[in-house]
Order: structure tokens, then C-alpha cells, then sequence
């Protein structure tokens, strides 16, 4: 993340450090809270990807994405009662199994 931090020669943010006498912050001016320098008009840190909160990687989404999660969504569900079902065939067989062994044994006791 990048938090600036304040020092006698200027301002660190991340790996770059910005003097209070550069060209750069001469141009631009004093930094200003809420705002993202060299990224135009309207765009704040919570705006960019990576640097905001969940919203922000929402509002990123297309409807072909939602169509997507609903898709997964549904074969989540139908995986789910798959492994239902085979979870209930499996203890049938298991039954079915446990019925048959004495009668296996008797006939190869014979």
C-alpha cells in the first residue's frame, strides 16, 4: 500500500520520494488529501484497483461476469446434489453388501 511519510527531505510514498522543492511537486502543487496525482480529474485512492475497498472491485464487473457467476453458481448446486446422490447410492450398496455377505459365506462354506 502506499502511505506517505513525512521527512525533513520531502515525502516518501511507496519507493519514491517526492522533495518539497522538485520540479514535480513545483508543478503540481501541494498534495491533497483524497487525491491521486498524474491520474486526471475525479480520481480518488479508493477509485483505483488494488487500493480501495470491495465496491470498487464490484463496480469492475460486466454483465457477462454476472452471467458467469450465476452459471458456476448453478453448477455448484448440481455437483452438490451429485455428491447427495452418490453419498445415498453408496450406503444402498453398502447395505445391499452387508445383507449379502452371509449368504456369500454359506455358499462358499459348501
Amino acid at each position: 500500500m502506499l502511505e506517505p511519510s513525512n521527512s525533513q527531505e520531502g515525502i516518501q510514498v511507496g519507493s519514491m520520494m517526492y522533495h518539497h522543492n522538485d520540479a514535480y511537486s513545483k508543478s503540481l502543487g501541494k498534495e491533497r488529501h483524497g487525491r491521486v496525482r498524474g491520474y486526471g480529474l475525479g480520481i480518488t485512492p479508493s477509485s483505483l484497483p488494488g487500493h480501495g475497498s470491495s465496491q470498487s472491485i464490484a463496480s469492475t464487473s460486466t454483465p457477462g461476469d454476472a452471467q458467469e457467476l450465476t452459471a458456476l453458481r448453478l453448477e455448484v448446486a448440481e455437483l452438490r446434489q451429485q455428491r447427495e446422490d452418490d453419498a445415498q447410492e453408496i450406503a444402498a450398496l453398502r447395505a445391499e453388501i452387508t445383507e449379502l455377505r452371509p449368504l456369500f459365506e454359506s455358499f462358499r462354506q459348501q
